[in-house]
Formats: structure tokens, sequence, C-alpha cells
């Protein structure tokens, strides 16, 4: 299923008339696509809701540079269940990104179920080459994390 919305507040508003008195608890969450900008009345809308049951977020690249000023902060509200998080890395993204990926994890670590797996989002029809450039800018990304004790064993 997909859903495009122009912004966060319709996104969060949609969802909750939907569900009403329902507490549905999606596993699987991916954000991908064209980011959904906020406007000045939006500032205090935070769609957590929608994701603080997930058991696996993905999250696209035009998401990981700040897609609301809290995001990363309510990515550390998500509950133990969540056991993988995949992102998408870019050229030129952000270092911010890298740093609010680390204090996720560490933070997740700290409150006692670490993360299972941190992933690359991958994506079907991909070149050998563009794999190949996806794979390398994910090593970089991860060697600069250095998070590995944060993880969970395998």
């Amino acid at each position: 299923m997909s859903y495009d919305a122009p912004n966060t507040y319709e996104v969060a508003s949609d969802w909750l008339g939907l569900m009403r008195d329902a507490d549905p608890s999606p596993a699987f969450i991916r954000f991908e696509g064209q980011e959904l900008k906020l406007n000045g009345n939006e500032k205090e809308a935070s769609p957590l809701s929608l994701f603080v049951n997930a058991k696996v977020l993905e999250i696209g690249a035009s998401f990981a540079d700040l897609w609301y000023p809290g995001f990363w902060k309510d990515l550390g509200k998500v509950g133990p269940q969540l056991t993988t998080l995949r992102l998408e890395v870019t050229e030129g993204m952000e270092p911010a990104v890298a740093t609010s990926v680390g204090r996720l994890v560490r933070a997740i670590f700290n409150k006692g179920v670490p993360l299972v797996k941190l992933e690359r989002m991958r994506f079907e029809g991909m070149s050998e080459e563009e794999e190949e450039k996806a794979k390398k800018l994910w090593e970089g990304f991860l060697a600069g994390l250095d998070i590995d004790q944060y993880l969970a064993p395998q």
C-alpha cells in the first residue's frame, strides 16, 4: 500500500481519522519518496503515532535528513519491538544523519533492547553498477558510525 500526502499534519490527521478508536500496530513502515514538508502551522505536529509500534523501519534519504524537527527524537520513542532499521544512504547526505543514527542506536541499546539489524534499503530494478555504488556508500557510512557494540549479537 502506498499513501501520498502533502504534509505531516494531513498524514497524521488522515491516519487518526481512519483508525478512530482502533489500536493498529503496523509492523513495517517505509518512509520513501518525496519528503513531506512542514509549513509554519505544523511545528508541533508529529506523526509518531503512525510508527511507534513498528518492528521494521525503512527511511529513505529524503526523510532521513530531518523530515520534521523532532523526527530522530521521535524514532527513539519507538517501542522495544523495533528490531530492524534500514536506511537509504546517498552521496552528499548531511553528516547530521550519521550523528542522528548513531545517537538513535545508542539510545535504543541503553533502553535494554538493542536493534538486531541496521541495514541499507534496497530497491528493485537497480543495475549492478548502482547496486555496487550503493553498497560502497553504505559501507563508508557504517564505518563512520562505530556502533557495532550497540547492536544485538547475531
